[in-house]
């Protein structure tokens, strides 16, 4: 989609007639940043339509639409002549961090009330709405995307943000608001079964594999401080 929200491409790995795309990625954090990365080769007309704040669709294995806007755009020149865009695009709720709640105060509200009134004046309305407990939200000059996150913590579910496509036009952003006893867990896999690849990643910046600890002086010897070093842990 362009940046009137124009369907201008169709990227299609299995169709010779569309521009392709390889090494396409995206990255989740629950509940937090969404990211697609791609790689478009520039030997297809269509290519070109490509722009950055323009969108792109995709798919999800629930068979909905997520949107994503181009954020940036990188072309590569080969040594051989051949040129290929890098793409990269932020999840589109992105945008609600750019809209300013003035004041909200909810008092003993449960999400369906809570969440439509959060999204109110922006593009995006409340879809599937889980939950019926009870809680109070104060709202006061922050973002719609702040006050989002601090309604799914009250809440303790999980947000889903998708779009619906009618005639090649944006039609809808929706957002639903998932409990966790329905939120989708996971599946046991093997390599090749099910999936192109898998990455794990071990970050230990912040593992400590020693403790110091130091209380008050001990009575009567010159300076001594407390510690657990003699502690036997059981």
């Amino acid at each position: 989609f362009n940046r009137d929200e124009e369907l201008v491409a169709v990227l299609d790995q299995q169709n010779k007639n569309t521009a392709t795309f390889f090494g396409g990625r995206i990255k989740k954090v629950l509940n937090g940043e969404q990211v697609l990365t791609c790689t478009v080769p520039m030997n297809h007309p269509d290519a070109e339509k490509i722009e950055e704040m323009g969108y792109i669709a995709v798919k999800n294995k629930y068979r909905q639409w997520e949107l994503f806007e181009i954020t940036e755009i990188v072309d590569v020149h080969s040594g051989i002549g051949e040129i290929e865009r890098d793409i990269t695009a932020e999840g589109a709720f992105v945008e609600l961090d750019n809209v300013i709640i003035e004041y909200q105060f909810h008092d003993r509200k449960t999400p369906l009330v809570v969440l439509p009134a959060l999204l109110a004046g922006t593009r995006w309305e409340a879809g599937n709405i889980q939950g019926s407990e009870i809680h109070d939200i104060t709202v006061r000059r922050e973002s719609v995307l702040s006050a989002l996150q601090t309604f799914r913590e009250r809440w303790g579910g999980e947000l889903k943000y998708r779009v619906e496509i009618v005639g090649n036009k944006i039609a809808k952003r929706i957002i639903d608001f998932q409990m966790p006893q329905t939120i989708f867990k996971g599946k046991r896999f093997e390599y090749s079964e099910d999936m192109l690849e898998i990455e794990r990643t071990v970050d230990a910046r912040n593992v400590k594999t020693a403790f110091y600890g130091y209380g008050p002086e001990i009575e009567n010897s010159g300076g001594l401080l407390m510690d657990f070093a003699d502690i036997e842990w059981s």
